[in-house]
Order: C-alpha cells, then sequence, then structure tokens
C-alpha cells in the first residue's frame, strides 16, 4: 500500500505506473489503456475502494487537462441514479 503523496508523485515499485502518473502531472494527458491500469493500481494500493476511488478522482482533476468537459467529480454527479 502507498501513501497518496507517493501516488501524486509517481512513486512506487511499478516503473511503467510511474511513468503514466508523471507523465499526466507533466503534460496534463494519459493514454485510456494507461488510464485504466493506472486506476486498477490504485484499488490494489489503497486499504479501500473508497478511498481509492476518492485518489484516483482527487489526481485526475488535479492533473488531467480535459479540453471539453468538468472535472471527473463534477461528472460524477450529474450521473443519474437507477437504483
Amino acid at each position: 500500500m502507498y501513501p497518496r503523496d507517493r501516488l501524486e508523485a509517481g512513486d512506487t515499485h511499478d516503473d511503467l505506473w510511474n511513468a503514466a502518473q508523471q507523465e499526466m502531472a507533466q503534460s496534463g494527458k494519459m493514454h485510456s489503456y494507461l488510464r485504466m491500469y493506472w486506476a486498477k493500481k490504485i484499488l490494489e494500493w489503497t486499504g479501500a475502494p473508497e478511498e481509492a476511488l476518492q485518489t484516483v478522482i482527487d489526481l485526475n482533476d488535479r492533473y488531467e487537462m480535459l479540453s471539453c468537459c468538468e472535472p471527473l467529480h463534477l461528472q460524477r454527479a450529474s450521473i443519474p441514479s437507477w437504483s
């Protein structure tokens, strides 16, 4: 398990994950395939699914440059609940 500051810095044992995080932090972009891998590893490396989700949202909203969309946490708020 990794604390959030190490995840944000791209400082894990996984070179591919580190490169994806560092590229997003530097350029504001991440390839969609790497994004799936990135989020899956955060789920593996945090204590609970809720913590993983919040970490993914926070890192995405901080670093990802979405040209036409609102931050991820605002997109989630607008998704209707079907339950």
